[in-house]
């Protein structure tokens, strides 16, 4: 199963998050309880709900203003529930995952993963003693030229 779906039908809300009534879907990504009649919007419906408010928008600005995550979107954008604008210029993507991006090389999810796996490896270099092939080697040297350079 896509991942984008996957992670769009769990975002389908089956209990009110008031009065934990039963959601009965109305469409169009919406679902109202059936005891106090709140409405509650799946990943669909909160995409939906914005470009109907705020009109067309990028991608990375509905990723960012919905918290819909970029695998629902881009899994609506392949099965053609979202339309890109002709004139969108999706050159410039991810040099990670491939994600559309504004600018940069990698995209915010890549730049997270990244600073995390960064992290672990120097946590774990922390207990390690530096590597010091003689001791004092380096106490008070400074840069020099081995020849000078003749013009």
């Amino acid at each position: 199963m896509d991942k984008g779906l996957e992670k769009l039908n769990q975002s389908k809300p089956s209990a009110c998050d008031s009065c934990a009534g039963n959601m009965r879907y109305n469409g169009t990504g919406e679902y109202v309880c059936q005891k106090c009649g709140n409405i509650m919007y799946d990943d669909y419906g909160k995409v939906r709900k914005f470009i109907d408010e705020h009109g067309d928008s990028s991608i990375l600005v509905i990723e960012r203003e919905t918290g819909v995550n970029k695998d629902v979107l881009e899994y609506l954008l392949k099965d053609g529930v979202l339309a890109s604008p002709p004139e969108a210029d999706l050159s410039k993507i991810c040099n990670r995952c491939g994600y559309p991006i504004e600018s940069g090389r990698y995209c915010r999810s890549c730049m997270l993963e990244m600073a995390n796996e960064l992290a672990g490896i120097m946590k774990a270099d922390d207990g390690k003693k530096p590597r010091q092939d003689s001791p004092g080697i380096n106490s008070g040297a400074r840069m020099h030229l081995n020849r000078r350079r003749r013009t």
